[in-house]
């Protein structure tokens, strides 16, 4: 008996593969980023593509990039739109197209970038606790804008 483990699927997925278009994993289309067993370790398929093509991850910290701007599917698996870069590089890949999650487009923010604005310019006119109160947030938040460690790229 033949079994046709998705590791197999993959292999499949990678022959032949028409140019430029993006190849999707069939299994999981809930996942934005399907996972598989590969070598007795969890990887994503992006990641497993790459190295079932022949394209060893270069070190531990590498991770799999999707192609900024061509390629925002994490179920995609065309070689043409993959490639090992740092953590750094792909966050930046994010900002390039748009697909990052900072700011307001985070799902869990609670204040707009105009808000931090107003929260930054208040610094040292009221106390953390006064504007936390203000925008309905922590003092802990406050401090953090404050100190730029959350809303860094904010510009006032």
């Amino acid at each position: 008996m033949i079994k046709n483990t998705r590791v197999e699927q993959l292999r499949a997925l990678l022959v032949d593969q028409p140019p430029g278009v993006c190849v999707l994993v069939p299994w999981h289309p809930d996942r934005s980023q399907p996972i598989l067993w590969l070598r007795g370790e969890v990887v994503n398929v992006g990641a497993a593509a790459l190295i079932l093509s022949g394209q060893p991850k270069p070190s531990p910290a590498h991770v799999c990039c999707h192609a900024p701007v061509v390629c925002h599917n994490g179920r995609c698996v065309q070689l043409e739109h993959l490639r090992w870069g740092t953590q750094a590089e792909n966050m930046a890949d994010r900002l390039e197209d748009g697909t990052h999650h900072r700011g307001e487009r985070c799902p869990t923010a609670k204040l707009t970038e105009s808000q931090v604005r107003e929260i930054l310019a208040l610094r040292g006119a009221m106390l953390q606790r006064e504007i936390a109160a203000r925008y309905g947030v922590s003092p802990s938040l406050i401090s953090l804008i404050h100190s730029r460690e959350v809303w860094a790229h904010i510009v006032i």
